[in-house]
């Protein structure tokens, strides 16, 4: 888990390490043996940031291959230029050696991109093991050319002047193809995520990537620095390093790939008070409501329920694995209504005086106890729910990666059991909920459902009403649906909208776990005039419920 503050450190290091590193490049400080430093600095950082965020275990292994070669391309050209010298057979084969990385780097990266969009266990076809014969292949090539001369051509007698006078063969011409070949492959899988999730904006910074990468194999075709001003602030290693190292730390921050970070955000944009400590007591994350806690009286919290000195909040606190979660729940209005109740009982003399208080706290009481009762009833309906987060929570596996997983897992159901709740308050004030809250809370909880790696989404209309029961009865079938199709199924829909004079609910999902089975609520449906329809594919499932819109009512 990585803090956003410590993230941004890291990309300003980057930033300072290359720029420093093109400025000494761009204006000819010929301190070359600075330059691969900086830039092997870069990569070894990025190297522990794709061991540590990366969440996809086959797309980090193949990006930790990548950015080695990309290690290994910067001190081969190091040793090259600065302690061998020119024109010597160990100089040409170190010369040859640039074409391990230059093929191999980019089919790599194409390799990880095959992983975009997909869930942390998934693995691509064997057939895309083939691809590594080209790289290999050419390398094998160029490394062999002394014999053939089908990567260059050297036509000077003088074997010690070979630099001078030679000309690309098509071997060379392949490895140019196979960097080229790689981009595109790779722009195309991050443009089809896109149109999938249809993130439009996401589409316009791909292409940007495609034609900078163009625009600088352009420029270093024409062999024309002065006109080619990438080409004068990058050698091609320099480039290929920062070009992928920046293109996907882009897609990590679009959300288009899974990383372990944001969690900050998620507790930031929480309205409980609540936080995340580590053993100590010492607190990590916190939300955006201010706990003013210490560390003393959290550790203290997990035996006991502790008065914050201000008299405002009790303090809770749950012991997990490698921490502690802790929470505040506001009591302020009992110990207002205490404090009263002590400050007037010596006034309290007159009999109508103590009637009208007791009449408030007969109506306090009756309030208290309607209030359990919905509580009571919001609980007896999210108890399945509550069963299996508690589960879960309890199994919790030492595995990283399935630790992530079954966290993952558990937030599908608590964020039904928070949005369940909201609604059945809205149900207890009014016998019409806006389907707008309905939408929402099926948004919400899809949300929490792509973090499962599976491609989610929501529409929804917000001009219309329905009844309460109907809402509660909708929200509920989603969820069992839901619940039958995770974690096996690869795309959830739901749409909510008017068609016609009805009011359609339609959820489809792809490759389920068990099929749909909510013909147990058919029945009720009827009985709220409704119609269900169930529909099986071969690769799909989908429910409809429909209602007349006429037995409904419009947004005032």
């Amino acid at each position: 888990m990585e803090k956003t503050g410590f993230r941004w450190n890291k990309i300003t290091t980057y930033i300072l390490l290359v720029a420093c590193a093109v400025t000494i490049k761009f204006f000819d400080w010929h301190i070359r043996i600075f330059i691969s430093l900086l830039y092997f600095t870069v990569d070894v950082v990025w190297l522990y940031d794709i061991i540590k965020r990366f969440i996809q275990k086959n797309m980090r292994n193949v990006l930790i291959a990548s950015d080695i070669l990309m290690m290994y391309w910067h001190i081969l050209r190091l040793i090259k230029y600065e302690f061998v010298l020119e024109g010597t057979t160990l100089s040409r084969y170190m010369w040859y050696s640039y074409y391990i990385p230059l093929t191999f780097i980019p089919v790599l990266f194409f390799w990880a991109a095959l992983y975009i969009g997909r869930t942390e266990q998934s693995t691509i076809s064997a057939k895309w093991y083939w691809v590594l014969i080209v790289p290999f292949a050419v390398s094998l090539g160029v490394m062999t050319n002394d014999w053939h001369q089908m990567a260059f051509r050297f036509y000077g007698t003088d074997k010690h002047k070979w630099a001078l006078d030679y000309s690309y063969g098509p071997l060379y011409y392949i490895a140019v193809a196979i960097l080229a070949v790689s981009l595109m492959g790779i722009m195309v899988l991050s443009i089809r995520s896109s149109v999938r999730t249809k993130q439009w904006i996401y589409i316009a910074i791909v292409l940007f990537f495609l034609c900078d990468g163009i625009l600088y194999m352009t420029g270093y075709a024409s062999g024309d620095s002065d006109k080619a001003i990438l080409k004068k602030m990058f050698e091609m290693p320099e480039f290929v390093s920062i070009y992928f190292l920046t293109f996907w730390e882009t897609l990590v921050y679009l959300h288009m790939i899974p990383s372990n970070e944001g969690y900050e955000q998620f507790f930031e944009k929480s309205s409980l008070r609540a936080g995340l400590a580590d053993l100590s007591g010492d607190i990590r994350i916190k939300s955006s409501e201010q706990m003013n806690v210490t560390p003393q009286e959290i550790v203290s919290s997990l035996d006991d329920t502790v008065l914050t000195e201000d008299g405002r909040f009790v303090l809770k606190s749950y012991e997990m694995k490698r921490g502690i979660f802790c929470w505040e729940e506001n009591i302020e209005e009992l110990s207002r209504l205490n404090e009263e109740l002590e400050d007037n009982c010596n006034y309290l003399v007159e009999e109508n005086y103590m009637i009208n208080k007791m009449n408030k706290l007969d109506e306090l009481t009756k309030r208290d106890k309607q209030k359990n009762e919905v509580y009571d009833s919001i609980a007896r309906n999210v108890m399945p729910q509550i069963v299996k987060v508690s589960g879960i929570l309890n199994q919790l596996p030492e595995d990283e990666d399935e630790f992530s997983k079954n966290m993952k897992y558990a937030s599908v159901f608590m964020v039904y059991i928070k949005r369940c709740s909201n609604l059945r308050l809205l149900a207890n004030s009014g016998e019409y909920i806006d389907i707008e809250e309905l939408g929402i809370s099926i948004s919400e909880s899809l949300e929490y459902v792509s973090l499962m790696d599976i491609v989610c989404h929501c529409e929804y209309d917000k001009e219309y009403r329905m009844s309460s029961e109907l809402v509660l009865c909708i929200f509920q079938i989603y969820q069992e649906i839901l619940e039958h199709a995770i974690p096996s199924c690869n795309a959830v829909l739901v749409m909510l909208n008017k068609k016609e004079d009805n009011i359609v609910f339609y959820m489809e999902v792809g490759l389920p776990e068990k099929n749909i089975s909510v013909d147990f609520k058919k029945k009720e449906l009827e009985n709220l005039g409704a119609k269900l329809d169930i529909q099986v594919c071969e690769e799909s499932e989908s429910v409809t419920i429909t209602k007349a819109l006429a037995q409904e009512r419009t947004k005032a």
